[in-house]
Protein backbone atom coordinates (compact mmCIF):
# COMPACT_ATOMS: atom_id res chain seq x y z
CA UNK A 1 0.00 0.00 0.00
CA UNK A 2 1.88 3.44 -1.08
CA UNK A 3 1.09 6.10 1.40
CA UNK A 4 1.82 9.99 0.50
CA UNK A 5 4.43 11.77 2.41
CA UNK A 6 2.39 13.62 5.00
CA UNK A 7 0.59 10.72 5.79
CA UNK A 8 3.96 9.21 6.43
CA UNK A 9 4.86 11.36 8.51
CA UNK A 10 1.68 11.72 10.64
CA UNK A 11 2.77 8.07 10.91
CA UNK A 12 6.01 8.39 12.02
CA UNK A 13 4.71 11.48 14.38
CA UNK A 14 1.89 8.68 15.88
CA UNK A 15 4.89 6.00 16.33
CA UNK A 16 7.15 8.61 18.38
CA UNK A 17 4.18 9.87 20.23
CA UNK A 18 3.07 6.44 21.19
CA UNK A 19 6.71 5.48 22.08
CA UNK A 20 6.49 8.46 24.59
CA UNK A 21 3.67 7.67 26.16
CA UNK A 22 4.56 4.01 26.77
CA UNK A 23 7.40 5.12 28.19
CA UNK A 24 6.29 7.74 30.57
CA UNK A 25 3.10 5.03 31.46
CA UNK A 26 6.21 2.75 32.14
CA UNK A 27 8.33 5.31 34.20
CA UNK A 28 4.87 5.53 36.12
CA UNK A 29 3.74 2.41 36.59
CA UNK A 30 7.56 1.71 37.77
CA UNK A 31 7.68 4.80 40.02
CA UNK A 32 4.53 4.40 41.46
CA UNK A 33 5.24 0.45 42.32
CA UNK A 34 8.27 1.76 43.85
CA UNK A 35 6.43 4.86 46.18
CA UNK A 36 4.19 2.31 47.16
CA UNK A 37 6.97 -0.26 48.13
CA UNK A 38 8.80 2.33 50.39
CA UNK A 39 5.54 3.37 51.92
CA UNK A 40 4.57 -0.21 52.61
CA UNK A 41 7.72 -0.95 54.28
CA UNK A 42 7.89 2.69 56.04
CA UNK A 43 4.66 2.41 57.49
CA UNK A 44 5.80 -1.49 58.54
CA UNK A 45 8.52 0.48 60.10
CA UNK A 46 6.15 3.29 61.79
CA UNK A 47 3.22 0.89 63.20
CA UNK A 48 5.94 -1.65 64.55
CA UNK A 49 7.81 1.25 66.17
CA UNK A 50 4.77 3.01 67.30
CA UNK A 51 3.13 -0.25 68.59
CA UNK A 52 6.68 -0.67 70.52
CA UNK A 53 6.15 2.76 72.29
CA UNK A 54 2.73 1.66 73.29
CA UNK A 55 3.77 -1.71 74.66
CA UNK A 56 6.13 -0.08 76.45
CA UNK A 57 3.98 2.44 78.12
CA UNK A 58 1.09 -0.08 78.89
CA UNK A 59 3.74 -2.28 80.41
CA UNK A 60 4.73 0.15 82.44
CA UNK A 61 1.41 1.22 83.30
CA UNK A 62 0.81 -2.72 84.24
CA UNK A 63 3.74 -2.66 86.43
CA UNK A 64 2.72 0.70 88.50
CA UNK A 65 -0.97 -0.70 88.39
CA UNK A 66 0.28 -3.60 89.66
CA UNK A 67 2.77 -1.99 92.72
CA UNK A 68 0.00 0.48 93.43
CA UNK A 69 -2.51 -2.29 93.83
CA UNK A 70 -0.48 -4.12 96.27
CA UNK A 71 -0.15 -0.44 98.26
CA UNK A 72 -3.80 -0.43 97.98
CA UNK A 73 -6.02 -1.08 101.52
CA UNK A 74 -9.41 -0.01 100.12
CA UNK A 75 -11.51 -2.50 98.10
CA UNK A 76 -12.22 0.65 95.55
CA UNK A 77 -8.65 1.38 94.86
CA UNK A 78 -7.37 -2.00 94.36
CA UNK A 79 -10.56 -2.76 92.06
CA UNK A 80 -9.42 0.29 90.08
CA UNK A 81 -5.97 -0.90 89.92
CA UNK A 82 -7.18 -4.46 88.94
CA UNK A 83 -9.10 -2.66 86.26
CA UNK A 84 -6.02 -0.69 84.45
CA UNK A 85 -4.18 -4.00 84.70
CA UNK A 86 -6.22 -5.96 83.15
CA UNK A 87 -6.86 -3.60 80.68
CA UNK A 88 -3.09 -3.14 79.97
CA UNK A 89 -3.12 -6.65 79.80
CA UNK A 90 -5.57 -7.09 76.69
CA UNK A 91 -4.11 -4.06 75.25
CA UNK A 92 -0.47 -5.46 75.05
CA UNK A 93 -2.22 -8.43 73.59
CA UNK A 94 -4.11 -6.53 70.84
CA UNK A 95 -0.19 -5.14 70.47
CA UNK A 96 1.22 -8.57 70.29
CA UNK A 97 -0.55 -9.49 67.28
CA UNK A 98 0.12 -5.96 65.76
CA UNK A 99 3.75 -6.56 65.84
CA UNK A 100 3.69 -10.41 64.94
CA UNK A 101 2.48 -8.77 61.33
CA UNK A 102 4.23 -5.92 61.43
CA UNK A 103 7.42 -7.35 62.27
CA UNK A 104 8.80 -9.57 59.09
CA UNK A 105 12.37 -10.14 59.87
CA UNK A 106 12.97 -13.69 61.63
CA UNK A 107 14.93 -11.87 64.05
CA UNK A 108 12.32 -9.66 65.72
CA UNK A 109 9.80 -12.22 65.15
CA UNK A 110 12.09 -14.24 67.62
CA UNK A 111 12.78 -11.16 69.47
CA UNK A 112 8.99 -10.73 70.31
CA UNK A 113 8.61 -14.20 70.96
CA UNK A 114 11.15 -14.17 73.84
CA UNK A 115 9.18 -11.13 75.12
CA UNK A 116 6.27 -12.26 74.75
CA UNK A 117 7.15 -15.63 76.59
CA UNK A 118 9.09 -13.10 79.35
CA UNK A 119 5.44 -11.23 80.14
CA UNK A 120 3.23 -13.88 79.83
CA UNK A 121 5.11 -15.36 82.82
CA UNK A 122 5.28 -11.64 84.31
CA UNK A 123 1.23 -11.59 83.80
CA UNK A 124 1.11 -15.10 85.32
CA UNK A 125 2.38 -14.00 88.43
CA UNK A 126 0.45 -11.05 88.67
CA UNK A 127 -2.81 -13.07 88.10
CA UNK A 128 -1.65 -15.97 90.55
CA UNK A 129 -0.34 -14.06 93.60
CA UNK A 130 -1.28 -9.89 93.17
CA UNK A 131 -4.74 -10.01 92.33
CA UNK A 132 -5.81 -12.36 94.57
CA UNK A 133 -3.59 -11.26 97.79
CA UNK A 134 -5.60 -10.70 101.30
CA UNK A 135 -5.61 -7.47 102.81
CA UNK A 136 -4.10 -8.59 106.23
CA UNK A 137 -0.81 -10.11 104.60
CA UNK A 138 -0.55 -7.40 101.61
CA UNK A 139 2.21 -5.50 103.26
CA UNK A 140 4.23 -8.47 103.00
CA UNK A 141 3.02 -9.84 99.97
CA UNK A 142 4.16 -6.25 98.19
CA UNK A 143 7.74 -6.52 99.62
CA UNK A 144 7.85 -10.12 98.65
CA UNK A 145 6.95 -8.89 95.32
CA UNK A 146 9.23 -6.37 94.84
CA UNK A 147 11.94 -7.69 96.49
CA UNK A 148 15.22 -7.60 94.89
CA UNK A 149 15.30 -11.71 93.14
CA UNK A 150 11.79 -12.43 93.64
CA UNK A 151 10.06 -14.51 91.14
CA UNK A 152 7.69 -11.04 89.87
CA UNK A 153 11.45 -8.67 90.37
CA UNK A 154 13.47 -11.44 88.04
CA UNK A 155 10.06 -12.03 85.82
CA UNK A 156 9.49 -8.41 84.95
CA UNK A 157 13.68 -7.71 84.72
CA UNK A 158 13.38 -10.56 81.65
CA UNK A 159 10.05 -8.97 80.18
CA UNK A 160 11.56 -5.59 80.35
CA UNK A 161 15.09 -6.96 78.64
CA UNK A 162 13.39 -8.69 76.34
CA UNK A 163 11.50 -5.67 75.32
CA UNK A 164 14.56 -3.38 75.32
CA UNK A 165 16.35 -5.81 72.66
CA UNK A 166 12.81 -6.06 71.05
CA UNK A 167 12.94 -2.07 70.48
CA UNK A 168 16.49 -1.99 69.89
CA UNK A 169 15.78 -4.54 66.86
CA UNK A 170 13.20 -2.46 65.33
CA UNK A 171 15.13 0.37 65.33
CA UNK A 172 17.84 -1.31 63.89
CA UNK A 173 15.41 -2.90 61.57
CA UNK A 174 13.95 0.57 61.02
CA UNK A 175 17.61 1.95 59.99
CA UNK A 176 17.94 -0.96 57.48
CA UNK A 177 14.89 -0.03 55.93
CA UNK A 178 15.25 3.39 56.03
CA UNK A 179 18.96 2.58 54.15
CA UNK A 180 17.15 -0.32 51.63
CA UNK A 181 14.64 2.44 50.76
CA UNK A 182 17.37 5.54 49.50
CA UNK A 183 19.04 2.17 48.19
CA UNK A 184 16.06 0.95 46.22
CA UNK A 185 15.41 4.94 45.18
CA UNK A 186 18.68 5.33 43.77
CA UNK A 187 18.30 1.38 42.06
CA UNK A 188 14.86 2.77 40.72
CA UNK A 189 16.17 5.87 38.93
CA UNK A 190 19.30 4.18 37.72
CA UNK A 191 15.91 1.66 36.01
CA UNK A 192 14.07 4.52 35.03
CA UNK A 193 17.37 6.58 33.32
CA UNK A 194 18.05 2.96 31.82
CA UNK A 195 14.29 2.51 30.56
CA UNK A 196 14.66 6.37 29.15
CA UNK A 197 17.72 5.32 27.28
CA UNK A 198 16.98 2.57 26.08
CA UNK A 199 13.53 3.72 24.88
CA UNK A 200 15.35 6.64 23.01
CA UNK A 201 17.76 4.07 20.97
CA UNK A 202 14.50 3.09 18.98
CA UNK A 203 12.98 6.50 18.58
CA UNK A 204 16.59 8.04 17.65
CA UNK A 205 16.93 5.07 15.39
CA UNK A 206 13.22 5.12 14.01
CA UNK A 207 13.61 9.17 13.63
CA UNK A 208 17.10 8.37 11.61
CA UNK A 209 15.43 6.19 9.16
CA UNK A 210 12.61 8.31 8.64
CA UNK A 211 14.99 11.17 7.76
CA UNK A 212 16.83 9.08 5.63
CA UNK A 213 14.01 8.05 3.69
CA UNK A 214 13.07 11.63 3.14
CA UNK A 215 16.29 13.91 2.92
CA UNK A 216 17.89 11.01 0.83
CA UNK A 217 15.63 11.24 -1.95
CA UNK A 218 15.55 14.78 -1.78
CA UNK A 219 18.79 14.98 -2.25
CA UNK A 220 18.72 12.55 -5.18
CA UNK A 221 16.20 14.95 -6.74
CA UNK A 222 17.89 18.10 -6.11
CA UNK A 223 20.93 16.93 -7.31
CA UNK A 224 18.99 15.21 -10.79
CA UNK A 225 17.27 19.20 -10.73
CA UNK A 226 21.55 20.54 -10.95
CA UNK A 227 21.92 18.09 -13.76
CA UNK A 228 19.12 19.25 -15.54
CA UNK A 229 20.05 22.95 -15.14
CA UNK A 230 23.22 22.55 -16.58
CA UNK A 231 22.06 20.79 -19.46
CA UNK A 232 22.93 17.02 -18.48
CA UNK A 233 19.99 14.91 -19.32
CA UNK A 234 20.89 11.31 -20.18
CA UNK A 235 19.81 10.19 -17.32
CA UNK A 236 17.24 8.62 -14.83
CA UNK A 237 15.96 9.08 -11.80
CA UNK A 238 14.64 5.75 -9.53
CA UNK A 239 12.29 5.95 -6.46
CA UNK A 240 10.18 3.47 -4.91
CA UNK A 241 9.05 5.70 -1.90
CA UNK A 242 5.07 5.41 -3.29
CA UNK A 243 4.84 8.86 -1.79
CA UNK A 244 4.95 12.46 -3.71
CA UNK A 245 8.94 11.90 -4.11
CA UNK A 246 8.33 9.34 -6.16
CA UNK A 247 6.09 11.50 -8.43
CA UNK A 248 8.67 14.36 -8.54
CA UNK A 249 11.02 11.63 -9.54
CA UNK A 250 9.06 10.39 -12.36
CA UNK A 251 8.08 13.94 -13.44
CA UNK A 252 11.90 14.84 -13.49
CA UNK A 253 12.45 11.58 -15.70
CA UNK A 254 9.45 12.88 -18.41
CA UNK A 255 11.68 16.49 -18.90
CA UNK A 256 14.43 14.63 -19.59
CA UNK A 257 12.75 11.77 -22.11
CA UNK A 258 11.27 14.80 -23.93
CA UNK A 259 14.99 17.32 -23.17
CA UNK A 260 16.59 13.77 -25.11
CA UNK A 261 13.88 14.04 -27.93
CA UNK A 262 14.19 17.66 -28.62
CA UNK A 263 17.77 17.33 -28.24
CA UNK A 264 18.11 14.36 -30.89
CA UNK A 265 15.63 16.17 -32.78
CA UNK A 266 17.66 19.29 -33.18
CA UNK A 267 20.65 17.36 -33.72
CA UNK A 268 18.81 15.52 -36.66
CA UNK A 269 17.47 18.74 -38.10
CA UNK A 270 21.22 20.79 -37.75
CA UNK A 271 22.49 17.28 -39.44
CA UNK A 272 20.27 17.62 -42.24
CA UNK A 273 20.70 21.47 -42.73
CA UNK A 274 24.39 20.90 -42.73
CA UNK A 275 23.64 18.16 -45.54
CA UNK A 276 21.49 20.55 -47.44
CA UNK A 277 23.98 23.72 -46.74
CA UNK A 278 27.08 20.96 -47.99
CA UNK A 279 24.90 20.72 -51.26
CA UNK A 280 24.30 24.09 -51.40
CA UNK A 281 27.98 25.04 -51.12
CA UNK A 282 29.03 21.81 -53.37
CA UNK A 283 25.83 23.05 -56.08
CA UNK A 284 27.16 26.72 -56.28
CA UNK A 285 30.93 25.51 -56.30
CA UNK A 286 29.82 23.40 -59.34
CA UNK A 287 27.40 26.71 -60.90
CA UNK A 288 30.58 28.92 -60.31
CA UNK A 289 32.78 26.27 -61.84
CA UNK A 290 30.53 26.36 -65.16
CA UNK A 291 29.59 30.04 -65.22
CA UNK A 292 33.44 30.33 -65.11
CA UNK A 293 33.51 27.59 -67.98
CA UNK A 294 30.60 29.70 -69.83
CA UNK A 295 32.33 32.92 -69.33
CA UNK A 296 35.35 31.52 -70.23
CA UNK A 297 33.69 29.96 -73.46
CA UNK A 298 31.46 33.34 -74.64
CA UNK A 299 34.90 35.50 -74.29
CA UNK A 300 35.95 33.62 -76.36
CA UNK A 301 33.83 34.05 -79.09
CA UNK A 302 33.19 36.95 -81.57
CA UNK A 303 30.15 38.21 -80.95
CA UNK A 304 28.92 40.35 -77.97
CA UNK A 305 26.53 38.13 -75.34
CA UNK A 306 24.85 39.13 -72.13
CA UNK A 307 22.32 37.27 -70.29
CA UNK A 308 19.86 38.59 -67.95
CA UNK A 309 17.12 37.25 -64.96
CA UNK A 310 13.45 37.19 -65.49
CA UNK A 311 13.66 40.84 -64.62
CA UNK A 312 16.10 41.53 -67.11
CA UNK A 313 19.05 42.39 -64.65
CA UNK A 314 22.16 41.74 -66.28
CA UNK A 315 23.69 37.97 -64.70
CA UNK A 316 26.64 38.16 -67.58
CA UNK A 317 28.38 39.56 -70.39
CA UNK A 318 31.36 38.99 -72.51
CA UNK A 319 34.51 40.92 -73.46
CA UNK A 320 32.86 41.66 -76.47
CA UNK A 321 29.52 42.92 -75.23
CA UNK A 322 31.58 44.78 -73.08
CA UNK A 323 33.92 46.60 -75.30
CA UNK A 324 30.55 47.42 -77.68
CA UNK A 325 28.78 48.58 -74.69
CA UNK A 326 31.82 50.62 -73.38
CA UNK A 327 30.34 49.05 -70.27
CA UNK A 328 32.81 46.43 -67.73
CA UNK A 329 31.57 43.30 -66.72
CA UNK A 330 31.95 44.29 -63.13
CA UNK A 331 29.85 47.53 -63.48
CA UNK A 332 26.93 45.85 -65.86
CA UNK A 333 26.86 42.92 -63.42
CA UNK A 334 23.12 43.40 -61.77
CA UNK A 335 22.20 46.53 -63.92
CA UNK A 336 19.06 46.45 -66.07
CA UNK A 337 19.35 45.07 -69.35
CA UNK A 338 17.77 48.65 -71.04
CA UNK A 339 21.08 50.82 -68.92
CA UNK A 340 23.59 48.80 -70.30
CA UNK A 341 22.05 47.74 -74.18
CA UNK A 342 20.79 50.86 -75.13
CA UNK A 343 19.56 49.92 -78.85
CA UNK A 344 17.26 52.30 -81.56
CA UNK A 345 15.35 51.75 -84.36
CA UNK A 346 17.71 53.48 -87.27
CA UNK A 347 15.07 54.69 -89.49
CA UNK A 348 12.93 56.39 -86.83
CA UNK A 349 15.10 56.98 -84.01
CA UNK A 350 13.13 55.18 -81.15
CA UNK A 351 14.37 53.26 -78.10
CA UNK A 352 13.80 49.65 -78.72
CA UNK A 353 12.42 48.00 -75.03
CA UNK A 354 10.90 45.62 -73.37
CA UNK A 355 13.50 43.17 -75.03
CA UNK A 356 13.56 40.33 -72.21
CA UNK A 357 9.54 40.81 -71.84
CA UNK A 358 9.39 40.29 -75.82
CA UNK A 359 11.93 37.37 -75.82
CA UNK A 360 9.88 35.34 -72.60
CA UNK A 361 6.78 36.31 -74.37
CA UNK A 362 7.54 34.89 -78.03
CA UNK A 363 9.29 32.03 -76.18
CA UNK A 364 12.07 31.83 -78.76
CA UNK A 365 14.52 33.63 -81.25
CA UNK A 366 13.28 37.04 -81.68
CA UNK A 367 15.42 39.52 -83.60
CA UNK A 368 15.60 43.18 -82.23
CA UNK A 369 14.88 44.36 -86.10
CA UNK A 370 11.84 44.01 -87.71
CA UNK A 371 13.39 41.19 -90.14
CA UNK A 372 14.41 41.09 -93.70
CA UNK A 373 17.26 43.11 -94.00
CA UNK A 374 15.67 46.64 -95.50
CA UNK A 375 16.91 50.54 -94.06
CA UNK A 376 14.24 50.82 -91.89
CA UNK A 377 14.69 47.60 -90.06
CA UNK A 378 18.42 48.80 -89.17
CA UNK A 379 19.44 49.05 -85.70
CA UNK A 380 21.93 51.11 -83.87
CA UNK A 381 23.37 50.58 -80.30
CA UNK A 382 24.18 53.50 -78.08
CA UNK A 383 27.18 52.78 -76.10
CA UNK A 384 28.40 54.33 -72.98
CA UNK A 385 30.23 56.77 -74.38
CA UNK A 386 27.19 58.00 -76.70
CA UNK A 387 29.18 56.13 -79.81
CA UNK A 388 26.44 54.54 -82.20
CA UNK A 389 27.22 51.61 -83.75
CA UNK A 390 24.88 49.71 -86.18
CA UNK A 391 23.76 46.06 -84.81
CA UNK A 392 21.76 42.93 -85.30
CA UNK A 393 20.65 41.37 -82.21
CA UNK A 394 18.64 37.99 -81.09
CA UNK A 395 17.57 37.23 -78.14
CA UNK A 396 15.90 33.47 -76.98
CA UNK A 397 14.34 32.75 -73.41
CA UNK A 398 16.71 30.87 -71.20
CA UNK A 399 15.21 27.54 -69.55
CA UNK A 400 15.81 25.45 -66.47
CA UNK A 401 15.43 21.46 -65.81
CA UNK A 402 12.02 21.95 -65.97
CA UNK A 403 10.98 23.91 -68.78
CA UNK A 404 10.59 27.59 -66.82
CA UNK A 405 11.97 30.24 -68.13
CA UNK A 406 15.31 31.62 -66.04
CA UNK A 407 16.40 34.91 -67.84
CA UNK A 408 16.72 36.01 -71.27
CA UNK A 409 20.11 34.79 -73.65
CA UNK A 410 21.32 37.75 -76.31
CA UNK A 411 23.25 37.83 -78.85
CA UNK A 412 24.18 40.76 -80.78
CA UNK A 413 27.18 41.99 -83.56
CA UNK A 414 28.27 45.20 -85.56
CA UNK A 415 27.29 45.23 -89.42
CA UNK A 416 29.98 44.73 -91.99
CA UNK A 417 30.06 46.47 -95.17
CA UNK A 418 29.99 45.51 -99.07
CA UNK A 419 32.15 45.83 -101.57
CA UNK A 420 29.97 48.00 -103.58
CA UNK A 421 29.89 50.77 -100.64
CA UNK A 422 26.63 49.58 -99.11
CA UNK A 423 26.14 47.55 -95.70
CA UNK A 424 25.59 44.20 -95.24
CA UNK A 425 23.46 43.21 -92.39
CA UNK A 426 23.87 39.57 -90.70
CA UNK A 427 20.64 37.60 -90.30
Amino acid sequence: MKLGLRRKLIRAYALILFLMVALALVNLYTTTAIQKRLHHELELSATSAHSLARVSTETGLVRANTLLHLQAFSTDDMEVHASEIARGQRAIGALFDTLAATLQIEVEQQKLAEFQFAWDLYSGIVDEHVLPASTANRKEEALSFVREGGTASMAARAAYHALEELQAGSATQTGRHLTSAASLQRTSQGILLAITILSAVPILAFAAHLTSQIVDPIDLISDAAQLVASGDVDWTVTLETGDELEALAESLNVITRSMRKTRAAKRETTEHLQQETHQRRHAQQVLSTERERLAATLDSMGDAVITTDTEGRITLINNTAARLTGWSQAEAAGKPLANVLHILDEPTGATLENTVESALTLGGDARLAFGGGGPAQRTILVTRGGTRRRITCSSAPVRDANGRPGGVFLIFRTTIAKQDGGVLWPR
